[in-house]
C-alpha cells in the first residue's frame, strides 16, 4: 500500500433528512482506486477537541487496515 500524506476533513453525509458527521481520510491505493477511512462524530457539529481525537483515530484506523503508517516525526511525538 502506498504512503501518501493527506489531510484528514470532516464530511457531512445527509440520510433521510438528517446530517450525520465524519472525521474522514482518503488514501490512494497502488491499484489505482482508493480507500476512505472515517470515524462517526454524531449529528451535531463537533467541537475542535472532539474533532482533534477524531483525526487521531482516523489515523490509527489507517493503520490498523494497512493504509497508511505512522511518520516518523508521529512516533517522536508520541501522537500515534
Amino acid at each position: 500500500m502506498p504512503i501518501h500524506k493527506a489531510m484528514a476533513y470532516v464530511e457531512t453525509v445527509e440520510r433521510n433528512g438528517r446530517s450525520y458527521y465524519y472525521a474522514t481520510k482518503n488514501f490512494r491505493i497502488d491499484a489505482g482506486g482508493w480507500r476512505k477511512a472515517r470515524v462517526f462524530l454524531g449529528q451535531r457539529k463537533p467541537s475542535e477537541a472532539k474533532l482533534r481525537e477524531a483525526f487521531l483515530k482516523v489515523e490509527r484506523l489507517a493503520m490498523s487496515r494497512g493504509l497508511s503508517r505512522a511518520s516518523r516525526s508521529d512516533m517522536l511525538e508520541g501522537t500515534l
